[in-house]
């Protein structure tokens, strides 16, 4: 999965590079969209900055999981929630053998 920034810059375009060659995803998430805001009434500027990246094995073994991004508050960041939810493993179904 490729990342896709908005803007073209050589920083950007480096680290769309770096996660998808290090093969990370961003995290299912909920709430709100965007994580930042510089807090300006009459000229506000929204951004989504904050991403959780996990694994393919990570994404294996907590399948449920997700992050949730809650209101901003006095801060200019939103506070994260990451929701682990580990899928449980099968047990071997039990077999009696009657000779």
């Amino acid at each position: 999965m490729g990342f896709i920034f908005r803007q073209n810059k050589v920083w950007q375009n480096d680290l769309n590079d770096c996660l998808t060659q290090s093969d990370l995803n961003d995290l299912r998430s909920t709430g709100f969209r965007f994580t930042w805001t510089n807090q300006h009434c009459n000229n506000p500027i929204l951004k989504k900055p904050h991403l959780v990246l996990v694994n393919v094995k990570w994404e294996c073994e907590f399948v449920g999981s997700e992050t949730h991004f809650l209101s901003f508050g006095v801060l200019d960041h939103s506070y994260m929630l990451v929701k682990v939810v580990r899928t449980p493993k099968r047990k071997a179904p039990f077999k009696c053998f009657d000779f």
